[in-house]
């Protein structure tokens, strides 16, 4: 069965139940049944009320199956992605999420949007390879700085350990 099979027989099947529905809506008034009250319907009346509701229920339920037919047998939409993924990250999502956030990352070490980063990668990446550059260094200087106060605030506990010292 195709899409398009299941969902003709999905849109006859509600049509079947509208006119059993509809059936059995008359048939109550004709025997003036109230709210499925049929507590004073004769044996073979209710028998007959009774195929009629089985009837609806059927339809109900092959509708139920038809609908989940429809669902997995309906096509999936293809998107254009803005991303260009390797072949090898193409089935896993993990590894997609991955190149996105490090695109994104790249094109705002570049300073440029992403989609203009995506148009032209090669572009940027000497600008990218400027800017870690840079960061890199201000990373040693940080380090170089924190190793001085490393080194003040050393001689500042040997020498108050000596003043203590000397006051004993």
């Amino acid at each position: 069965m195709t899409y398009d099979e299941a969902k003709e027989a999905l849109a006859e099947e509600k049509t079947v139940k509208k006119d059993a529905r509809t059936e059995l809506k008359a048939f109550d008034k004709e025997h003036k049944v109230k709210k499925g009250n049929t507590d004073d319907l004769k044996e073979k009346v209710l028998k007959k009320r009774d195929k009629l509701v089985t009837a609806v229920e059927n339809s109900e339920s092959k509708i139920e199956e038809l609908k989940g037919t429809v669902k997995k047998l309906k096509p999936r939409k293809e998107r254009d992605s803005k991303y260009s993924y390797p072949e090898e990250m193409k089935d896993d999502p993990k590894a997609q999420k991955r190149f996105r956030a490090s695109m994104r990352g790249k094109a705002k070490t570049a300073g440029v949007t992403t989609e203009e980063y995506l148009k032209d990668p090669e572009k940027y990446n000497d600008e990218v390879a400027k800017a870690k550059k840079k960061s890199k260094d201000k990373k040693e200087k940080k380090k170089g700085k924190d190793e001085k106060k490393d080194k003040k605030s050393e001689k500042k506990k040997s020498k108050d350990k000596k003043d203590e010292e000397d006051e004993d």
